[in-house]
């Protein structure tokens, strides 16, 4: 029996491993628990027919075996935290449908839909991007348009968490008192989730005071947590929680998802049972954990007559003394001066370049040593070992360091999202992402458009109908 594998998630995070917890109804879904996906590399999960209720969420920074994660350890089947984090993760919910029954949302037909759900309601962990290739129906029951199954919330950062959110609540009178709440989920030195108003005032893991003696029915909670029944739709669109910080930041970071129950975003949708799903998840961006209080400042003792001035404390040695970067390549405010890229033959390309040692640019110029750290147009360069650097102006466009063992098999063609790392050519040597050229010349196989800008045309497209966005 062929088994369904129509989830795929992506780890686009070149810096770290991570981990996909998931669950089914009570249990465990048909694949095993804590799957590690390596930097840049990505997992299809079996999605039979009928396979309901199933969540699948990130973890990072865990032991070998996928447990005692630092992002992500909150519980469920098959998993061993005991002291488990609120349960506030970036996740992909989904119950799979089945293929001999009808879907047609649009005749009011739904029993052999896919019901999909990547809101932001409980909170976040991890950027995200989501992309869907089949026929989709938003909640009004009418057919999506490509661009509405593309979701990009990898701007979704946890140092944007709020950390003074406002609530009304009552107080031991029954009076209605502001509390300024910080949304951020920490404990000790970690920080490692953001509470949606909701999950911080109901969610008890991590000695969350706020939560004690309350729950999402409570009356005093239903304005930002809005359960059904009683609150209706319109109760809750007309409540607090539609101008709180939080939804506020999620619909600045990831326009078009849901903030809130009853949000005007993207949240539960029926898609065809036939539809693949691209989950990539980025790298997790922390915030800080909660200052202590600071104590009292010491009275200061007073000064010896005389006083000779302290040195000044040297600057650290740079590891490798090195001639300083040239200014043309370094952060500077300057229009970039758009030229035909040339084409380079295959042979210029090695399987694989050392970290921080030479490599390629998009326009063919060589880069990478200690006084070029940037390619002319202001990236960084493919070799380094790092994703972003303050000392250039854009972050990497190519990347030739990433541990690859297949090459660009035709398995790896038939679904991508726009923007996701994939390899150039079927040499695997370097890596690209979007509208970027490959170092010989042609268009990323994943970019938005068949010919992007100063390139030439793709030879390979891992994003078609559905995914390419424009041509």
């Amino acid at each position: 029996m062929l088994l369904e594998k129509r989830l795929r998630i992506h780890n686009s995070c070149l810096s770290e491993p991570v981990w996909i917890a998931h669950m089914a109804g009570y249990g465990t879904g048909p694949d095993n628990q804590n799957i590690k996906i390596g930097p840049g590399e990505m997992f299809d999960f079996v999605t039979w027919t009928g396979l309901s209720s199933t969540r699948y969420w990130p973890k990072f920074r865990c032991d070998e075996w996928g447990n005692n994660c630092k992002i992500g350890e909150s519980g469920g089947p098959g998993q061993t935290c005991k002291e488990c984090a609120p349960p506030v993760d970036t996740k992909f919910e989904a119950t799979f449908g089945d293929a001999s029954l009808a879907c047609d949302m649009s005749k009011g037909q739904s029993l052999g839909c896919d019901w999909v759900d990547v809101s932001l309601v409980d909170g976040f962990t991890a950027p995200f991007q989501l992309a869907i290739r089949g026929s989709c129906y938003n909640s009004s029951g009418h057919l999506m348009q490509d661009s509405q199954k593309h979701l990009d919330c990898s701007r979704l950062d946890m140092r944007h968490c709020p950390r003074e959110e406002k609530v009304a609540l009552p107080n031991a009178q029954g009076i209605p008192e502001v509390k300024t709440l910080d949304l951020r989920a920490t404990r000790g030195e970690e920080a490692a989730g953001c509470y949606s108003p909701c999950s911080k005032l109901t969610l008890r893991q991590w000695g969350n005071v706020e939560a004690l003696g309350r729950a999402p029915a409570d009356e005093a909670m239903r304005p930002y947590c809005c359960p059904t029944p009683p609150t209706s739709p319109a109760t809750c669109r007309a409540g607090p929680v539609k101008y709180s910080r939080y939804v506020e930041a999620i619909h600045s970071m990831c326009p078009g998802v849901y903030g809130f129950s009853y949000d005007d975003g993207m949240g539960l949708v029926t898609c065809e049972p036939t539809a693949r799903y691209l989950f990539t998840i980025g790298c997790p961006k922390l915030a800080e954990p909660a200052a202590p209080a600071p104590a009292p400042a010491p009275k200061p003792s007073p000064a010896p007559k005389k006083l000779s001035p302290a040195p000044k404390e040297p600057s650290p040695a740079p590891k490798e003394p090195s001639p300083a970067p040239k200014a043309s390549h370094l952060r500077k405010p300057s229009p970039e001066t758009p030229q035909r890229l040339p084409t380079r033959p295959q042979a210029d390309l090695k399987k694989e370049c050392q970290v921080n040692g030479l490599a390629k640019c998009q326009d063919g110029t060589t880069c990478g040593n200690a006084t070029t750290p940037c390619c002319p147009d202001g990236s960084l360069c493919p070799s380094s070992s790092d994703e972003h650097s303050k000392l250039c102006v854009h972050p990497k466009r190519l990347n030739c360091v990433r541990h690859q063992t297949k090459k660009f098999a035709a398995e790896e063609k038939e679904m991508c999202g726009v923007g996701d790392w994939v390899a150039c050519d079927q040499s695997g040597a370097y890596f690209c992402a979007g509208d970027v050229c490959c170092p010989n010349g042609n268009t990323c196989p994943s970019g938005n458009q068949n010919t992007a800008p100063n390139c030439g045309k793709k030879t390979i497209n891992c994003a078609p109908a559905g995914f390419c966005l424009a041509e």
